[in-house]
């Protein structure tokens, strides 16, 4: 909404936005740089009642590089939110086309010269565990709740909005609750049901993770653990060996020597300086003791 290009669109008269070459191509390339960069975003409009057209990029059907007469949308049940929209983002839960997928709709009004426009960002629901920097774990479930209790999101989400009884722990739920965590143990599969709410949305973040997936996890985990650990210990031993034989070899090759004094003349390119210098010395050490 701050750029320059999108509020000169906005508040245009219709054929002068043509004056500029490349111009709606630049404004759709700003588009696409969100489109392209988040993969929860499924679409984006720029809505200008003024000249009855707009601007559009979404993440997976090519578009046109022009604008296009608002009557060729056939994703329009969020027209009938821009009258409820005001200073505030107005939200709301819709599916595309009536149909699918399920998206949140953001509509944010802009005013540039007394003129009105609007910008639709188009949140895939889906999508959202990748908005929250989260995702589907094999030790529980994400789920997000309104405040009377309808699923607004959750794995394999079949409606636009879904009754809690789908999901028999999401019992535990009560929206006037910011935030409870409380174990579940009277049933057969014991539970940790966690209730967060949005400070922003009227709706609740819940997730439920069950004790006998913390177990199972635990016990892998642990069986790496003794893996690892055996592991370490067996390439400390092998390290260990390889200096022990290191450190014994030259005084080897030394005695190997005192054993075979006909070595000596043929130890010339055989052994190190050190072992040779040694060896000298002690042979000659040797034959002036025996004269």
């Amino acid at each position: 909404s701050m750029s320059p290009m999108v509020q000169y669109y906005i508040s245009a008269i219709p054929t002068s936005t043509e004056l500029f070459e490349g111009f709606y191509e630049r404004i759709q390339e700003q588009l696409s740089t969100y489109t392209l960069s988040f993969s929860y975003i499924n679409s984006i409009y720029i809505y200008s009642p003024k000249q009855q057209n707009f601007i559009r990029s979404t993440n997976s059907s090519a578009i046109s590089s022009k604008p296009e007469n608002i009557l060729s949308l056939t994703d329009r049940s969020w027209i009938e939110s821009l009258s409820q929209t005001g200073s505030e983002i107005h939200l709301s839960i819709r599916a595309i086309n009536n149909l699918y997928p399920f998206v949140i709709t953001l509509i944010k009004r802009v005013e540039v010269d007394d003129q009105v426009g609007y910008i639709i960002l188009n949140i895939d629901l889906k999508k959202i565990p990748a908005l929250l920097g989260t995702n589907q774990t094999e030790l529980g479930n994400t789920y997000i709740l309104t405040n009377d209790g309808s699923i607004l999101y959750r794995k394999g989400k079949r409606a636009l909005l879904e009754e809690s009884a789908l999901v028999p722990e999401l019992s535990q739920f009560d929206p006037n609750r910011p935030v409870s965590s409380v174990l579940v143990e009277n049933t057969s599969r014991p539970y940790i049901y966690t209730q967060i709410k949005s400070e922003v949305y009227d709706w609740h973040y819940v997730s439920i993770s069950y004790l006998q997936d913390y177990t199972r996890k635990l016990s892998h985990l642990r069986s790496i653990l003794v893996y690892f650990l055996g592991s370490l210990a067996a390439l400390f031993l092998v390290i260990a060996f390889l200096l022990s034989f290191a450190q014994h070899r030259p005084l080897r090759k030394i005695l190997s020597l005192l054993e075979n004094p006909k070595k000596w003349i043929e130890s010339s390119k055989k052994y190190t300086d050190e072992v040779q210098q040694i060896v000298g010395y002690i042979i000659s050490y040797i034959q002036q003791n025996n004269t």
